[in-house]
């Protein structure tokens, strides 16, 4: 009986081998996929990162809309700090002037901007912009306005620079 106890000892090992090779296959295939999975997801960002670098260097530009005292930002007087925000009273066109000119001869080749306070509805743009947005910006944004602060959503609609003069305040074909 001996000899029985070796055969199935011999199978039993089959089996162990056989179970390892095919877990060991499973594991593989597993590990290879959620490796794929990883590599595609950080391609796919990095990709959507750097697909509009125009659209980076227009958000670095708006940035400055709401963040430097030379454009809409509140500064605190008494305090002398600039908080990232829009003072009710520098949002006109003339600020927006001073701190984003865009009066030029050639300043259609810059970025241009119309610019919407959801709330309040007010809407300001830039001297060459010809409402031709690229793409939209969206940001909310705390507001002052008589001492009181509220928050809102400021609307950026960016025009991309023309390689051409637009004809009579119309986009070039």
């Amino acid at each position: 009986m001996s000899g029985g106890n070796q055969v199935n000892s011999k199978a039993q090992s089959a089996f162990t081998l056989m179970y390892k090779v095919v877990f060991g296959t499973i594991a593989m295939i597993v590990i290879t996929m959620i490796f794929m999975g990883l590599v595609s997801l950080v391609y796919s960002y990095k990709g959507n990162v750097l697909q509009d670098p125009e659209q980076v260097t227009a958000d670095t530009i708006a940035y400055r809309f709401t963040h430097s005292s030379d454009c809409f930002a509140y500064i605190n007087t008494a305090e002398q700090t600039v908080t990232p925000s829009i003072d009710i009273t520098k949002f006109n066109t003339d600020q927006l002037n001073v701190c984003y000119p865009v009066t030029g001869e050639k300043d259609y080749e810059k970025y241009n901007f119309k610019l919407i306070l959801k709330s309040s509805g007010q809407e300001i743009k830039s001297a060459n912009y010809y409402e031709a947005p690229d793409f939209t910006l969206y940001y909310t944004i705390p507001v002052h306005e008589n001492d009181a602060w509220t928050k809102d959503t400021i609307t950026i609609y960016v025009q991309k620079p023309f390689k051409d003069k637009p004809l009579n305040g119309r986009v070039n074909p």
